[in-house]
């Protein structure tokens, strides 16, 4: 499974940009007005690719043995994962089944063009702030 993240600060980033420059130029990103950004990364990445970071930036430590070791790609992680879809609400289980095995792409080219954002925070740094924080707070025991 593949899937585009993006960090909380760019999503703030993202909403004071559009507050500043409805303030400033009279321009009005207002859901009303049919005005739509995607905020996300600039890269879409899988799972696996999720937890060969979080093993890359904590080496050795205890929670790594928590971490998922079978991949869900391929043909038995489809039939797998279409068998839970089986369980879910009917919105949840189409959408599964219309996007298995298909990696998702999203463009980020309008919110830098329109807001001024030149890059976003890059998975790597992301997901290793997102660990450090989880294990701060006690929610990742390690």
């Amino acid at each position: 499974m593949h899937m585009t993240f993006v960090d909380v600060k760019d999503v703030a980033l993202s909403h004071v940009k559009c507050m500043e420059l409805d303030m400033d130029n009279q321009l009005r990103f207002l859901p009303s007005k049919g005005e739509r950004f995607i905020s996300c990364g600039d890269e879409t990445i899988s799972i696996r690719q999720v937890c060969e970071i979080i093993k890359k930036e904590f080496p050795e430590r205890n929670f790594l043995k928590k971490l998922p070791t079978l991949s869900l790609e391929g043909a038995l992680g489809s039939l797998l994962v279409k068998g839970i879809a089986l369980f879910q609400p009917k919105g949840i289980r189409q959408g599964i089944n219309s996007n298995l095995g298909k990696p998702s792409y999203y463009s980020n080219k309008k919110i830098k063009r329109e807001l001024g954002l030149t890059e976003f925070i890059g998975n790597n740094v992301m997901i290793r702030e997102t660990v450090e924080h989880l294990l701060r707070i006690n929610i990742v025991k390690d």
